[in-house]
This record gives structure tokens, sequence and C-alpha cells, in this order.
């Protein structure tokens, strides 16, 4: 069973990070980790995946997730799910302002540029739904931003995967 959290990506990085319009205290961060403890123990968790990367948590000055800390302490694996910008490039994901500057100087009107976005969404639930596969035997609990939760759950109810929101919009 997939069981997903939407929420803020700042509460995923932990103390003191600043994201889009988040920012995660130390007492959100207690919050967040106290939640996802609960759950794993309630919903029987063996594995703790997120919408995130290795190369996204350097670049905020971190080495760890929450998810990463609280899977180390109840001793269940944790997976990233989303591509770095390495990986992203052959599997046709772009973010939302490549495509705005891809399309310089001729400007695509804004309802193109929405599908286009749409469609780099769409490839990057993909993936992760791929990378998931691998555990989909497994009570999964994943974690991702919640402006994916109605696109990627319907997606992984499509592709077969047995799914339930948890949380749409996670915050302290």
């Amino acid at each position: 069973m997939l069981y997903v959290i939407g929420t803020g990506h700042h509460y995923q990085f932990g103390t003191g990070v600043r994201f889009g319009e988040g920012h995660c205290t130390e007492a959100d961060q207690t919050a967040f980790a106290e939640m996802l403890r609960n759950l794993t123990t309630k919903l029987a968790i063996q594995v703790l995946a997120e919408e995130l990367n290795g190369q996204a948590l350097e670049e905020v000055g971190k080495t760890t997730s929450v998810l990463q800390l609280v899977a180390a302490e109840r001793a269940v694996p944790h997976l990233f799910c989303e591509p770095d910008r390495r990986e992203r490039g052959p599997l046709g994901i772009r973010g939302e302002n490549e495509i705005r500057i891809s399309s310089f100087p001729n400007r695509l009107d804004e309802e193109a540029v929405q599908t286009l976005v749409a469609e780099s969404w769409r490839r990057r639930e993909l993936e992760w739904l791929r990378r998931l596969d691998a555990v989909r035997s497994k009570n999964v609990l994943f974690v991702c931003g919640a402006r994916h939760i109605s696109t990627f759950v319907q997606l992984a109810l499509d592709k077969g995967f047995g799914c339930t929101v948890v949380h749409a919009a996670w915050e302290v």
C-alpha cells in the first residue's frame, strides 16, 4: 500500500531551510518528524520514500532529510524518488523556469507553458512510480509537494498501486 503525504518541501529539508514561501523551524521539524514516527507505527510502514534527492539536500546545506532521520530511527529503508539534474534531461523533465526561458524570444502563451509544465510533472511523477515499483509489495509512506497530490495519486491508481492520501497538505 502506498500512503501519501503532501506538504511543503521545507519540512523535508528540516530546521533552518527556506524553500519557496516556507521556512522550517526547529519546532516544525520536531512536529513533522513526530507525525512521521506516529504514522510509521500506526500504518506498519516498511519504507519511507520522498520527492527529494541528495543533490537538492546539498544545495540547501543539508546532508540528510527529515525522512532519512526518521527512517534511521525506525530501522526502515529510505528511498529518494526525485531524479537529480543529470537524470532529468534524458527523462524529458524540465522545470517551469526552464520551459519559460526556452520559449524566448518566441514567448509561449500561458496556456502553452502550463501544458508543457503539466507534461513535465507527469514525467516526474511517472519516474517516482517507477522507483516506487521496486517496493510496491510493501507499506510505503511517500512524501511529496502538496501541489502533486491530485495528479500523483490518480497516476498511482491508474498504474495499479493501492494508494491512500494520509494528508493532502500537511503543515504545522
